[in-house]
C-alpha cells in the first residue's frame, strides 16, 4: 500500500470522526504500515521520511 493511500484514509480518519466504519479504518491503516515497517522495508532496502501534522 502507498504512502499517498495511508495519507488519504489519514484525512479522512480526521474528517469523519463520527463515521461507522473510522475502528475498521484505524485498524486497517495500522495494520498496513506495521506490515511495511515490518516486512515490506527489508525488500525496498531504502526509506522515505515525511512529517505532517496529526
Amino acid at each position: 500500500m502507498s504512502r499517498a493511500k495511508w495519507w488519504t484514509i489519514s484525512d479522512w480518519l480526521r474528517e469523519n470522526p463520527g463515521d461507522p466504519d473510522v475502528p475498521a479504518m484505524r485498524d486497517f491503516l495500522t495494520r498496513a504500515r506495521r506490515s511495511h515497517l515490518e516486512y515490506g522495508r527489508d525488500y525496498l532496502g531504502w526509506g522515505v521520511f515525511v512529517l505532517r501534522p496529526s
